[in-house]
């Protein structure tokens, strides 16, 4: 009996680990070099999920608390917002909300998005914080199976951009993770 619980857990543990290794191995990610003297962070990746489900995810204060944050509050419009706080104890409106802007969106189909930097990142961020975009596109392959690429633009190809962005780069791939798990396993 000892044995038979052990192979039991052993198998539910690996595949809890899979799940998340293959959602993270679906995930391309890179830094395109533009001739401007930009650079790009790109992510690339499928999921499981139609597209209503996906663009609901990415579009509702419900979606983003499913997937990505505490706490969350969108305003879907062109030049609306979206707010959000990580703090399990947290609410919207306190200092530790971040807010992002809909700068604008084609329904199933695009998203443009403006960060609006907080005060505890690096000045030479804040001092572009107008140049800030990313633009996620969702593109529906199968009934049950949508693409979707983000672009985070704005970025300066200089040693400071180049780290944040690789710290901006491993968050999105957690977030993204977590965003195929959550739509997978409804």
């Amino acid at each position: 009996m000892k044995t038979l619980t052990l192979i039991i857990i052993s198998i539910l543990f690996s595949t809890l680990f899979n799940t998340a290794t293959n959602a993270q191995e679906r995930i391309k990610s890179s830094i395109v070099e533009m001739e401007s003297n930009e650079i790009v962070l790109r992510h690339e990746f499928t999921v499981q999920a139609t597209l209503a489900e996906v663009w609901t995810a990415y579009t509702t204060s419900e979606g983003w608390e499913a997937w990505a944050v505490e706490h969350a509050s969108v305003d879907l419009r062109t030049n609306g917002r979206i707010l959000t706080n990580y703090n399990p104890e947290g609410e919207i409106g306190d200092d530790e909300t971040l807010e992002i802007k809909i700068i604008n969106y084609v329904p199933y189909r695009l998203l443009t998005l403006q960060s609006v930097i907080p005060d505890n990142f690096p000045d030479f961020m804040k001092e572009n914080e107008a140049g800030f975009y990313n633009i996620i596109e969702f593109t529906e392959l199968e009934s049950k199976l949508t693409k979707v690429i983000s672009y985070g633009l704005g970025y300066d190809d200089t040693p400071e951009y180049r780290n944040i962005l690789a710290f901006f780069s491993e968050a999105n791939v957690q977030a993204f993770t977590s965003l195929i798990d959550y739509l997978e396993s409804e």
